[in-house]
């Protein structure tokens, strides 16, 4: 049995997705406690989940910010300050996650492997925690593949809207039967002798329980499970002969 944690949210205060059987914490309540570091914290923690706080828009912005980690210091000792212990972002400079790690910040890439992003070797860095592969594109499965060689453990993050000009054919996958799917990936990554530790649903602000139900999320997680990817590491329900 390969044990895979769904109760993972990686959040940020436009953003407040959560990975859990009910999948998308609604960002209006979020909101209601106040939409500070420290209350969204707060909020995350009380529904069981283990948080995650995305900051590319303050430290990178895609690569448009080259300025030194260091010029941010006083942010990330205030998220520490806060009770925030795992910090993400999609890239990053040479030596950023390290960097953090020093702040006492564990650090969680997540990847758009084909935007190149992760060209900076974040990924491989003593400070990174988790490498987060985004599976969206079918491309992308060769990426995942190489950047998961780093000896890391890898999950793989879902991206919770549906199949919209091309971009989410994972998902469509997924919910069809065809592949590359979320359980042919993590079977790859398996396969190849890879630690695959978490699933994800990345949301965004029109997500909601009910959104990610429909999408379709219950019960791909539900198949996973059923297929040998149980949750926290419980066996899960014997598949059918």
């Amino acid at each position: 049995m390969v044990g895979i944690n769904y109760s993972v949210s990686v959040v940020n205060t436009s953003e407040l997705p959560a990975y859990k059987s009910d999948w998308k914490i609604n960002t209006a309540q979020w909101m209601a406690t106040g939409g500070s570091d420290q209350s969204e914290l707060q909020y995350i923690t009380s529904l069981g989940l283990k948080p995650i706080i995305d900051i590319e828009m303050q430290i990178w912005v895609g690569g448009q910010i080259q300025d030194p980690i260091s010029d941010y210091a006083s942010y990330l000792k205030g998220l520490y300050a806060a009770g925030w212990r795992y910090v993400s972002s999609e890239g990053g400079r040479p030596g950023d996650a390290n960097y953090m790690k020093s702040l006492g910040l564990n650090y969680v890439n997540y990847n758009c492997d084909q935007c190149g992003l992760w060209s900076a070797g974040l990924h491989n860095e003593a400070g990174t925690v988790l490498n987060f592969w985004e599976a969206y594109y079918p491309n992308e499965v060769q990426y995942m593949l190489q950047g998961a060689a780093s000896g890391k453990p890898n999950g793989v993050l879902a991206g919770a809207w549906a199949n919209n000009g091309g971009d989410n054919d994972i998902l469509t996958n997924s919910i069809n039967g065809s592949a590359p799917s979320y359980k042919s990936i993590m079977d790859s990554l398996v396969a190849a002798g890879h630690q695959v530790t978490d699933f994800g649903v990345w949301g965004g602000d029109a997500s909601s329980r009910s959104e990610n139900d429909v999408l379709g999320f219950t019960n791909i997680v539900q198949s996973l499970q059923k297929n040998g990817y149980p949750a926290n590491g419980q066996p899960g329900p014997t598949p059918a002969p």
